[in-house]
């Protein structure tokens, strides 16, 4: 209530969020049993970290949705991080994606470390593009086929479920598959194999 009460309502809003169980150590490598690799190539950079900035999700969820068994919502975090950008401290494109990870004593009264942070951000660059150009392989190859229409009714369905209310979630992306599979069927083409064939499982909506 109190960051409702601080921030109101915003159409973009700040959302912090805070390692539950598990922290800078484990992150860093210097746990006990640890694997020795450190940030990025730390087992819970790759199993904590990123699942919980995948582009996809973050489009799909709220901030509350956020919360997991590995992550709770800093309020107080939230609060702070849109005073800076009221005061104009910080931009927007600094906070965004971004992973911030206190080397330090935490229960010392005294500062005595140092911040260490990931831009996750650069990890989204081209893949905008890259989508496209799976979607015109995918395009060409129907047209090759002479199944040109059944592309234009494959992005018709995708954008209906895509814009439907409430989100498309991971049960819609689902119904919406089993959609795709019998429409493709029903016009002679199997469509998992054509996505197999063109490698474009990954990365591409509706496979």
């Amino acid at each position: 209530m109190l960051w409702r009460w601080k921030v109101g309502f915003r159409d973009e809003e700040v959302i912090v969020r805070q390692s539950r169980s598990w922290g800078a150590e484990d992150l860093l490598g210097a746990a006990e049993g640890s694997s020795g690799k450190a940030g990025g190539e730390s087992p819970f950079f790759k199993t904590r970290i990123l699942p919980a900035i995948d582009a996809t999700r973050l489009r799909e969820k709220s901030g509350y949705l956020l919360m997991d068994g590995d992550f709770d919502l800093d309020f107080y975090g939230m609060i702070a991080a849109t005073q800076l950008l009221d005061r104009k401290t910080t931009s927007a494109s600094s906070l965004r994606k971004a992973v911030f990870v206190y080397v330090g004593d935490l229960t010392s009264e005294v500062e005595n470390g140092q911040w260490a942070v990931w831009d996750c951000s650069k990890l989204d660059e081209g893949s905008e593009t890259e989508a496209r150009s799976k979607v015109i392989l995918f395009k060409d190859k129907l047209t090759s086929m002479g199944k040109e229409s059944l592309f234009f009714k494959w992005v018709e369905l995708i954008q209906y479920e895509s814009n439907a209310p409430g989100g498309f979630t991971q049960e819609r992306q689902a119904a919406a598959a089993e959609k795709v599979k019998k429409m493709f069927q029903d016009q002679g083409v199997d469509f998992e194999e054509l996505s197999r064939e063109l490698g474009i499982m990954d990365g591409m909506p509706g496979v």
